[in-house]
């Protein structure tokens, strides 16, 4: 038996059931960031890429081909289910 049908055949006797992998999100997913300040009428949202989680706090990293940086952000969506951010960059 193979070590990743171990760990899935672990967690199904710890919890009763296969852990859901919907929820997982792929490398490069689009995404919406929170952009604060500015004024009512102008952007509050810039479309970036999912890179991955960040290993040193609770966030994100996230890719940004307008500037060519990688920044750690907590306040951004996936643009699949994101209806709260709606003026885009």
């Amino acid at each position: 038996m193979d070590l990743a049908r171990e760990a899935v055949h672990d967690i199904e006797l710890v919890y009763g059931k296969k852990p859901d992998l919907k929820v997982l999100r792929e490398w490069g997913d689009e995404v919406l960031v929170h952009q604060a300040g500015g004024n009512k009428l102008g952007r509050c949202a810039k479309r970036g890429r999912w890179i991955g989680y960040n290993s040193e706090s609770n966030s994100s990293l996230i890719y940004f081909s307008d500037t060519g940086a990688i920044k750690a952000e907590r306040n951004f969506c996936f643009v699949n289910n994101c209806h709260e951010l709606t003026r885009l960059h």
